[in-house]
């Protein structure tokens, strides 16, 4: 394998650890603002301002190239919008392992239909009995991880039960 490849696979690796990360902070946001919808509109705030703000310093911005992307090409934030509102309202009733491991599903499940039957012009005809079990058993962990496992919101941290009157 060479080096392109494994620091391909270390990105996707710390992109799945901020993944988990942005998990954890969005449900925080929500237990604190009482509102899926409203969290979500806040990250994906923040995450306009941040991104656009590297898109400022590295200057990789081709507005003249917009029409050669196809129509469906645009649905990424309201997609990556619904991924975080489901997530929210998923994360408090099953945890943040089983809602890691059911993102994992997910994700690997729709990619290989999407690689399977090349919607997205990548490789074509990946499905076979490995990557069906490879599935299955990602369904099994999910199912034992849950089995034994009552999943209720962490109590409040110590900072949110200072009395009002006693907050500077």
């Amino acid at each position: 394998m060479n080096l392109e490849i494994w620091q391909a696979g270390l990105a996707a690796g710390v992109g799945g650890v901020l993944f988990t990360l942005a998990f954890a902070f969005n449900s925080r946001l929500h237990r604190s603002i009482h509102s899926p919808l409203a969290a979500s509109a806040i990250s994906f705030s923040i995450s306009f301002l941040f991104v656009g703000s590297l898109v400022g310093l590295w200057g990789e911005w081709n507005i003249s190239s917009l029409g050669q992307a196809p129509w469906w090409a645009f649905w990424g934030g309201a997609t990556g919008s619904c991924s975080i509102i489901l997530s929210l309202l998923a994360l408090p009733r099953i945890g943040l392992v089983a809602l890691g491991i059911a993102s994992v599903f997910g994700q690997l499940g729709f990619s290989l239909l999407i690689e399977q039957f090349g919607l997205t012009t990548l490789v074509s005809g990946v499905l076979g009995a490995k990557e069906v079990l490879g599935l299955v058993l990602i369904l099994v962990a999910v199912a034992l991880i849950q089995s034994q496992r009552e999943v209720t919101p962490p109590a409040e941290s110590k900072a949110e039960s200072i009395p009002e009157d006693k907050v500077r």
